[in-house]
């Protein structure tokens, strides 16, 4: 195997062990947003996942495949400074700055193994966060569309005990036609749930007792219906 690397590592440090080390901690972080009402959230590489395979759909012109190394980078700081939620009331610039700094070092544990690939992260990075390219912009977008889409199935998870209407509002910060269009249907699934729940007939199970006992005692006074 080591006839296949140019420069075969001959240490730990000289390899990308480290880092990849370091991603697996993204498996463990959970996207703290949901905390508040999910008890047991997403973690920060699920979100990565789907985000990635989102992008796969990128239409074009979008260039798919920047799309998505750009979904794949988009939260890598997250392993070293962890998932940051809005209502922690870090300041935008402070927060910025420490995921820059998480950056960084991610960047120093490749520069020796893959120094190429190292800038490349730190540059698709800096280009998510600006939005400062079509795909960036886009893939800022299907951030907020992934996180609508993972609201819309805890809700069904939970049978609608669970109140995320505030993740709603994530839907204004889309903008592309095929982004609307899909935060529309998004909805009107989401809407048809709720009116299914709604129109839901309760069931009564009777065990271990006399079926006139409980009648008796579920039944209203006036025994034309049940209390």
């Amino acid at each position: 195997m080591e006839q296949d690397l140019p420069n075969p590592p001959s240490s730990v440090e000289e390899s990308p062990l480290p880092f990849l080390h370091l991603m697996s901690i993204l498996k463990h972080v959970p996207r703290t947003g949901w905390l508040r009402t999910v008890s047991r959230p997403e973690s920060v590489a699920a979100h990565t996942y789907r985000l990635a395979v989102i992008c796969m759909l990128a239409p074009k012109p979008l260039n798919q495949e920047r799309c998505i190394y750009l979904a794949l980078c988009h939260d890598m700081a997250e392993s070293v400074v962890g998932d940051i939620p809005t209502y922690a009331g870090v300041a935008k610039d402070t927060k910025h700055e420490l995921e820059e700094s998480g950056i960084h070092y991610i960047k120093d544990l490749l520069k020796t193994s893959h120094p190429s690939t190292s800038e490349k992260i730190n540059e698709a990075w800096q280009e998510y966060e600006a939005g400062s390219t079509a795909e960036a912009r886009w893939v800022r977008e299907m951030d907020k569309f992934e996180c609508l889409l993972q609201a819309s199935e805890y809700e069904r998870m939970t049978h609608g005990e669970k109140d995320l209407e505030e993740f709603q509002g994530l839907s204004r910060k889309i903008h592309s036609p095929i982004g609307i269009a899909w935060a529309m249907l998004l909805q009107q699934e989401r809407e048809a749930c709720v009116r299914k729940r709604r129109e839901r007939v309760p069931i009564i199970f009777v065990v271990g007792t006399s079926t006139k006992l409980v009648l008796d005692k579920v039944y209203c006074a006036d025994r034309t219906r049940l209390c």
